[in-house]
């Protein structure tokens, strides 16, 4: 939990290499957003964000951009992440952490898009 201006701080540098390499990204890079509105936010958003934002920055994932957007509008699917690869956006439904981390694995590291997390997987249930 963040308490004091020096927690923030210590935040700040562990995340620091993230944000740099944002300011300087190509416009090929891969970029996976983590929909943060309220209710996205409400069911666990933020720790996706955190761990995606962590293994990119302790793995060094190069050409890659987490970050977050707005709201995702899909009611009863939330958390919501969207991976958007060589022109094309893969939406992520009813997210964790370990899910996320397995997805940045598999399809932003090596290409494979990981069906059964997809919306369109959740749609045909």
């Amino acid at each position: 939990m963040i308490t004091n201006i020096e927690s923030l701080k210590k935040i700040r540098d562990q995340f620091k290499p993230v944000v740099d390499f944002r300011k300087e990204n190509s416009p090929d890079a891969t970029k996976v957003l983590v929909c943060m509105g309220t209710s996205g936010i409400a069911a666990g958003a933020r720790e996706i964000l955190l761990a995606l934002a962590s293994e990119v920055t302790d793995k060094q994932i190069h050409n890659v951009i987490v970050t977050q957007t707005g709201a995702a509008d899909i009611p009863g699917a939330e958390p919501v992440l969207k991976v958007a690869k060589n022109g094309e956006t893969v939406t992520y439904v009813n997210m964790t952490p370990e899910k996320a981390l397995r997805i940045l694995n598999e399809h932003v590291v090596q290409g494979t898009v990981v069906s059964e997390y997809t919306l369109d997987a959740a749609n045909a249930k």
